[in-house]
This record gives C-alpha cells, structure tokens and sequence, in this order.
C-alpha cells in the first residue's frame, strides 16, 4: 500500500521541484555557447555508457515520418 502525503507536503515537495526547475533554468541562461557545446559533446562521447533503447528503430521510424512530412510542407 502507498503512503499518503497530506496535500501541504505535497505543495511544498512541488514548490521545491519548481526551484530546482528555475535554478537549472538560470544555470543553462548562465552558460556560454562554449559551454553548452562541451557539455553536449561530452554527453555524446559517454553515449556508450547507456543501454540503447529497445525502441531505437520505432523512434527513428518517427523521426523519418516527421522529417518526410516536413520536407513535402517545405516543397508545397
């Protein structure tokens, strides 16, 4: 059985998440495009680290039907 939080803590747990939210928001603002770069160059460099997704080819498949459509809007 799960146990219940009263509606108060419930409040103040989501106040806490929205300020996590809004200080990693003025972090990311804070960063130069240098540091954005490195920061994704480094996450792709560790990409091995993570299992690959079960749903890699559903997910590319989306993507490839999304991009077609895109491109006939682009040619219309």
């Amino acid at each position: 059985m799960a146990a219940r939080i009263s509606r108060d803590d419930a409040r103040a747990w989501i106040a806490r998440w929205d300020e996590v939210d809004r200080s990693l928001a003025n972090e990311m603002r804070a960063l130069t495009s240098e540091a954005k770069v490195e920061q994704l160059a480094a996450l792709v460099r560790s990409s091995y680290l993570f299992e690959p997704s079960a749903f890699r080819e559903e997910e590319n498949q989306r993507v490839r039907e999304i991009w077609m459509r895109l491109r006939g809007l682009e040619r219309s």
